[in-house]
């Protein structure tokens, strides 16, 4: 069996030609990891609904168009998938059903499938506990954006949150900061949750081969690392361990 032509959609930026969103990284991660061809088509975030809706695809469970997609191409017919769980679940069938070990897939097993639950929890208790960790690291997500894609976003988080980003990043996220000793400080604390996770692994959750957990994770990182790159730095060596371990060993997998 061969596999459909594949093209993935992911978020543009300023800063750098990989993938930076925590979504659209565990799509593009698992691909690489499932050594699948795919194209890659960026697109910037405030295009995001006119390409989805144009395309036909249905609004998420929140009424939102967001990207990670996935098109499917076989036998000239083309079909749109969406959200990185869903999509990885189908690249999941598509490597076994094309002949390869189920052990060096995305989920081996029932307990890469509980690791991955234990992945998103992490993400979670990461950027919502009471150090509000969030307060530093979504909004600026303002900064790496496009021009046109800016206002876009200031708009649609002012709705959210009630506050413009700037506002948050300004006044708020300084205040979380303040309370941890420093942004280094904080970022290293929000990253706890995931050094937890590889607390006596030789490198990924997965042992010998990444799982979908690990994508889970190392797209945070990722993402962490393209909103605040020199906090984050100094962080994630400050976390250590199997985290940072896992981190480097991600690098070649996350640029092209």
């Amino acid at each position: 069996m061969t596999y459909p032509t594949i093209e993935m959609y992911d978020i543009s930026c300023t800063t750098t030609r990989a993938p930076w969103s925590p979504f659209t990284a565990r799509t593009y991660l698992a691909l690489r990891v499932l050594d699948m061809p795919f194209h890659r088509t960026m697109v910037p975030m405030v295009g995001i609904r006119s390409l989805l809706s144009s395309a036909g695809v249905s609004p998420n469970s929140d009424g939102d168009l967001l990207l990670p997609a996935i098109t499917l191409t076989s036998d000239g017919t083309t079909r749109w998938l969406t959200e990185s769980d869903d999509i990885a679940a189908h690249l999941q069938e598509l490597f076994v059903a094309a002949g390869n070990p189920v052990s060096k897939s995305l989920f081996p097993d029932e307990d890469a499938r509980e690791a991955g639950k234990a992945a998103r929890k992490a993400l979670r208790e990461s950027l919502y506990s009471a150090d509000h960790a969030w307060k530093s690291l979504i909004p600026a997500v303002l900064d790496i954006l496009e021009p046109e894609s800016q206002q876009w976003f200031v708009d649609t988080r002012t709705k959210s949150w009630g506050k413009h980003p700037r506002e948050i990043l300004t006044q708020d996220a300084p205040l979380n900061e303040e309370r941890a000793g420093g942004v280094v400080q904080l970022l290293a604390k929000a990253l706890e949750p995931f050094s937890k996770l590889y607390d006596d692994k030789k490198l990924w959750i997965g042992g010998e081969n990444p799982v979908y957990a690990d994508l889970i994770v190392v797209a945070a990182l990722q993402w962490y690392s393209c909103a605040r790159p020199q906090e984050f730095k100094q962080a994630i060596e400050m976390a250590g361990g199997g985290l940072e371990k896992a981190w480097i060993a991600a690098q070649p997998l996350l640029n092209e």
